[in-house]
């Protein structure tokens, strides 16, 4: 299993450093729960260097994709609203 560190992160999702954290922290407006928490690289009970787990990652942006095609598929009323 491969960890990945935040250039990569923000490479593959898109997302920049200010907008994966902020949907790591649980007050935000843009909490997330689906996005994937990073991995300590610190040893135990420190601070310190974060990664993620590539697999994780790759994963929750094939879930967004796929919630994405799901509202494409919504039907649409005549004025081009989801119903």
């Amino acid at each position: 299993e491969a960890l990945i560190r935040l250039p990569e992160v923000t490479a593959l999702t898109g997302l920049k450093r200010s907008s994966i954290y902020l949907r790591l922290k649980k007050d935000s407006p843009y909490a997330d729960e689906s996005f994937p928490r990073p991995v300590s690289l610190a040893p135990c009970g420190k601070k310190g260097a974060v990664g993620w787990l590539r697999s994780e990652i790759l994963s929750w942006i094939r879930t967004v994709a796929a919630s994405r095609q799901c509202e494409r598929d919504l039907p649409k009323d005549q004025n081009g609203e989801e119903r």
